[in-house]
């Protein structure tokens, strides 16, 4: 993305001072920029598979590298939904096995957030390294959508309700 601004004074700098006072001065967004703005359009707790396929290819054109998070993301989405109905109807042509997915709706919100601290859980209940899942939540409370304090007020929340089941537990025993 370029935005282009008009420059208006002249400034004593030499490199800057030779410059006409109408002549539009380019500005590039570093890769950095470009990735914190696309998160800033993401809502991972109310988001949609189709649009966390636009999210991750929108993160890929402007620079990110991360191809461990955005991968875990694009299997969310409804691109990856759509292969594995393929990959199951070949499992059922070969094998005679027909394995049943539920209902997908690709503009059906969810919360991706909620959905990993979940599978945390379910992880940690059974026994197994939860590290890439919280990496991946992490990597999920990264996006702040059009609001901005999404996360800050569901940490909020989440640590009041921890210190409440705290002090029952703590009244109970």
């Amino acid at each position: 993305m370029q935005i282009t601004s008009t420059l208006q004074t002249s400034f004593s700098i030499s490199s800057v001072s030779a410059v006409p006072k109408t002549q539009p001065v380019q500005y590039q967004q570093s890769s950095d920029a470009k990735i914190h703005e696309v998160k800033g359009r993401y809502d991972m707790t109310n988001i949609s598979p189709r649009e966390v396929d636009q999210a991750a290819q929108e993160l890929v054109d402007a620079g990110a590298k991360d191809v461990v998070k955005i991968g875990a993301l694009l299997l969310k989405g409804e691109n990856w939904h759509a292969h594995t109905e393929l990959m199951l109807a070949d499992v059922k042509r070969e094998t005679g096995i027909e394995i049943e997915l539920p209902s997908f709706a690709p503009n059906q919100k969810r919360n991706l957030v909620a959905e990993t601290q979940e599978n945390i859980e379910y992880l940690k209940g059974i026994g197994k390294d939860t590290s890439h899942a919280e990496e991946f939540l992490a990597f999920l409370k990264s996006f702040h959508g059009e609001s901005g304090s999404i996360h800050s007020a569901s940490a909020g929340v989440a640590a009041v309700s921890e210190a409440a089941l705290a002090r029952q537990y703590t009244a109970l025993n």
